[in-house]
């Protein structure tokens, strides 16, 4: 709890002044024990980080908070106030001094006295203020020619934030240290309603208000904006030439970063609320995003930050993806075709067409290096368009969209089709693919029923019965039963198999086959001859199933069926209900009465007591 502190520590023996003045990049370390300027920046970066790590449960996270007092809350916010505003401060000043015009050497120096006297501005107004000029002379730099002279040639005009790699490391460390002490004031936001704090403190304060105001959003758009290479397509060139590309990307990319901490959270929470508002109606950030989206990225992992702004206002925003439709239309129609690297005329086909890119692309997905963020990129993108289908199911059935909008979806659909289908057929041996791969099961559960055929076709149906078995066993087996923290894992694969099932016979002829082999190759039949005869004797009403030994997967999906978790037990039975062509005395032979009751009585097959839900 005591990062905040240990940030404003490192920041206080650092100023502009210092920054630029190390002659090492960030990171790195003089000889002897005197470490580069910006290398405590770095350590307490690492260190947030694997705080976050550590924190991945709500067990661990309430772990974290126990025992804490008001006082330690309120000086946790003292800090967390101190080291964003003097963040503010020196990402804003480190950006302008090393953008400045200046020709001269003295001229330079000038400049970072005035900023360095300034320290940290007194008013949230003077701050506010200083990050709109900022961002704007980040757009002015960004979109003036870059020399393409010499280094000497090139320093007579004065340093660039954009050209030399020492600025860029400064900025992209700083941004993101933002980043971080946005996120864990989101994380401190948590643990303060944990502890049952007011509601009226967590919306009326925000220590890291500076770091989310419309002046930095303007700037962490400028800052992604000029890399885009279709505009700016001759600095593009010079970055490549004395090999600052990187740490040119690594600056727009926790731009990106930091612009969606700043802008994520609840409804109900005021400041990230507000912050989205300026990004969409102030800054005119949907044109830009799209613009980004529809540009060539170098860099996936740049691509990835820019698809999770879109995923976190599409799921958050009502109306933004017509406002993501419209930008995408009049860019398209304002530039040249050779801009646009992605296809699509809609947000939607251009995450399906980036996303065909990302499977595709070589090398094979999803590539070996660590460096390599191509599963990511897929697994966001399968989200977002995940979001966006329950939009447009909700859409269809509200009668909202039109003819040529229906049309767009369909088209849209039918390129997804073909494209789940190759994510389906890759291994699931690497857990990254294997997380794609449930994401893409996800998009089939309201996927249109004529999928059927084209999962049939593509051979997807055996890919589809190894998750299911993979993930009912990871259910039933290991983790002890369907629950409520765990339902998510097993009901998309539940309804995607009874849902093709049920459309397509073929299909259900072959999962059938698959989850009651007609040859009882696993040594069960004299287990089922004893079923037999006990349910031959008086009174027999097969109360077990007939064929149904433990460690199969109809023995894990039988167990499903009386699980507590009501979508589980209700989607488990309905899959069973289908295999058995919805004939009740074989549903019973299988299954099993005593587990079989609760799905006849939802049939109105059977009587249930008043007290027992069939919903």
């Amino acid at each position: 709890m005591d990062l905040p502190g240990q940030l404003v520590a490192s920041l206080a023996s650092l100023s502009p002044t210092s920054l630029l003045s190390s002659s090492e990049p960030v990171g790195e370390s003089s000889s002897g024990d005197n470490p580069s300027n910006l290398s405590v920046i770095t350590t307490w970066n690492k260190d947030v980080e694997d705080f976050f790590n550590s924190c991945s449960s709500p067990n661990e996270l309430y772990s974290v908070g126990a025992g804490k007092s008001e006082t330690d809350y309120q000086n946790t916010g003292a800090a967390l106030q101190d080291a964003s505003s003097t963040l503010h401060w020196q990402l804003i000043s480190i950006i302008q001094i090393a953008s400045a015009k200046e020709t001269s050497e003295a001229e330079n120096n000038a400049e970072v006295d005035k900023h360095v006297s300034e320290i940290v501005w007194e008013s949230d107004e003077d701050a506010e203020s200083a990050a709109v000029n900022v961002s704007q002379l980040v757009a002015d730099t960004g979109a003036s020619p870059v020399p393409l002279e010499d280094d000497a040639s090139r320093t007579s005009q004065g340093d660039s934030l954009f050209v030399r790699a020492y600025y860029l490391s400064t900025a992209s460390e700083l941004l993101r240290a933002c980043k971080n002490i946005v996120r864990f004031h989101n994380l401190f936001k948590l643990l303060k309603s944990m502890s049952r704090q007011p509601a009226e403190t967590l919306q009326l304060s925000n220590p890291t208000r500076r770091l989310q105001t419309r002046g930095m959003i303007q700037l962490y758009l400028a800052l992604m904006e000029s890399s885009s290479p279709s505009k700016h397509p001759e600095k593009m060139k010079h970055l490549e030439m004395n090999g600052t590309f990187d740490g040119f990307n690594d600056v727009a990319r926790n731009a990106s970063i930091t612009l969606f901490h700043a802008t994520y959270g609840p409804p109900e929470d005021v400041w990230s609320t507000k912050a989205r508002q300026e990004l969409i109606d102030s800054v005119n950030g949907i044109p830009i995003l799209m613009d980004l989206l529809l540009s060539k990225v170098s860099s996936t992992a740049l691509l990835l930050s820019i698809v999770r702004n879109v995923h976190n206002l599409i799921g958050s925003v009502p109306g933004v993806v017509n406002k993501m439709d419209t930008a995408i239309e009049e860019l398209i129609e304002k530039r040249a075709p050779d801009d646009f690297v992605k296809g699509g005329t809609d947000i939607t086909s251009v995450l399906v067409e980036t996303l065909t890119w990302t499977i595709k692309s070589e090398p094979s997905f999803p590539g070996d290096a660590s460096s390599d963020r191509r599963a990511d990129l897929a697994l966001e993108i399968l989200r977002v368009l995940y979001a966006l289908r329950n939009g447009q199911i909700a859409g269809s059935q509200r009668g909202s969209f039109s003819e040529i909008q229906e049309k767009r979806i369909e088209d849209n659909m039918k390129k997804m089709g073909a494209l789940l289908c190759a994510i389906l057929n890759l291994p699931n041996e690497n857990k990254q693919v294997y997380d794609v791969k449930l994401a893409a099961i996800n998009l089939l559960m309201d996927a249109p029923i004529e999928y059927a055929q084209i999962l049939l076709t593509n051979g997807n149906i055996p890919s589809l019965l190894m998750i299911l078995d993979l993930q009912v066993t990871k259910v039933v087996v290991e983790e002890g039963g369907a629950k409520t923290s765990n339902a998510t894992s097993i009901i998309p694969i539940l309804a995607v198999m009874n849902r093709f099932s049920a459309a397509n016979p073929c299909i259900q002829n072959i999962v059938k086959e698959d989850v009651f082999p007609t040859n009882h190759d696993d040594g069960t039949v004299d287990e089922v001859k004893t079923e037999e005869m006990d349910n031959e004797a008086p009174g027999g009403r097969n109360m077990r199933p007939m064929d149904a030994p433990k460690g199969t997967l109809r023995y894990n999906i039988i167990q499903l069926m009386t699980a507590t978790e009501s979508n589980s037990k209700r989607l488990a039975s309905e899959l069973l209900w289908t295999l058995c062509d919805a004939d009740p005395n074989e549903f019973v032979r299988r299954t099993g009465f005593g587990n079989a009751v609760h799905m006849l009585g939802m049939k109105g097959l059977v009587k249930l007591p008043e007290s027992v839900s069939i919903s």
